[in-house]
């Protein structure tokens, strides 16, 4: 045996050896990793998922796939990495959304501050409110005085009870004053569907590929950006808020872990994600979805996430959402 491979393999003993004896489960460096999404192909949160999975296999010198476990507006695929044995092994992607569906489902059963190490946001997705191009309206507020005139409610695409754009949906309703009428889809590629096809007359999400290109070839129009100042990705578009006071979504999205996942392993993971965010292709892939790219570490994230928490609370409040 070679001179720099016999040290090799006694520091990996050695630090084996530091892992078992503080019971922290190993960080195999042969592992794969699969990162659970909790929705279907197709959607933006796919997309961008995609890309980092590929950036960080390198850096982490492993394999790295994408599982997508669509259902329950995300319970389903949230609560496989919620189970899953803590080695860094099991990750999950997810959105703002995954800090609501506690307070709206009853299946949801975790807790996302306790039950989820935070890795990593590397994007920041703002909310649209988007419409079919049969809709006569051009502007938020027109949209409000015609959806006023619609008998039965204007139908919405949705993601299913208890998900983001859910909830958004009721929360414009209430605040406008209209009845919109939430059509559940089980993902991004449904509700972009549904809207294109006219199934659906109004969509409260997150861009997507499939979104841009129709809004470009004059099939769909954007009324309105729900963050808190315009975006740079579309400095023309007017902010919900204008017209409605306080619609604000700030949308985040992000990698994490089980609990109990050893900091040594989300620190690394973070630093493999840190070089994916930074890289200019993620970033021009981002800024085509309508997203802008944005790392947070584990602390920083931590912070958001319950910052969202409260965020999602006061919503839920607002709504006098009961868990379904």
């Amino acid at each position: 045996m070679n001179e720099p491979l016999r040290v090799r393999r006694a520091l990996l003993k050695a630090a084996a050896g530091v892992v078992a004896a503080l019971g922290l489960p190993a960080w195999s460096e042969d592992k794969t990793i699969r990162i659970v999404l909790p929705f279907p192909a197709g959607g933006i949160l796919d997309v961008i998922v995609r890309f980092v999975a590929k950036g960080i296999a390198g850096p982490l010198n492993r394999p790295v796939f994408v599982d997508n476990r669509p259902g329950a507006a995300g319970v389903i695929g949230t609560h496989i990495v919620q189970a899953a044995t803590p080695d860094g092994s099991t990750l999950l992607f997810q959105y703002i959304g995954l800090v609501g569906l506690p307070f709206t489902q009853k299946g949801a059963n975790y807790d996302p501050i306790k039950d989820f190490a935070p890795i990593a946001i590397v994007a920041e997705g703002p909310a649209y409110i988007v419409v079919n191009g049969s809709v006569p309206a051009t502007n938020l507020a027109e949209f409000i005085a015609w959806a006023k005139t619609v008998p039965n409610g204007v139908e919405s695409a949705t993601s299913g009870p208890g998900g983001g754009s859910h909830t958004w949906t009721l929360l414009l309703a209430k605040r406008a004053g209209i009845n919109l009428l939430p059509v559940p889809y089980k993902g991004g590629a449904e509700q972009s569907m549904a809207i294109i096809q006219g199934d659906a007359k109004v969509l409260i999400s997150n861009m997507s590929d499939s979104i841009n290109a129709q809004v470009k070839a004059g099939k769909l129009r954007i009324l309105a950006v729900c963050s808190e100042r315009r975006s740079s990705i579309t400095p023309d578009v007017p902010l919900a808020r204008d017209t409605v006071p306080g619609f604000v979504i700030a949308g985040w999205e992000g990698l994490l872990a089980p609990a109990g996942t050893p900091a040594p392993v989300i620190d690394s993971i973070a630093a493999a994600v840190k070089q994916v965010v930074a890289d200019p292709a993620y970033r021009a892939n981002c800024l085509e979805l309508f997203s802008e790219p944005r790392f947070e570490g584990p602390a920083e994230f931590a912070k958001t996430l319950v910052e969202t928490t409260a965020f999602w609370k006061s919503v839920v409040n607002d709504l006098d959402i009961t868990p379904q």
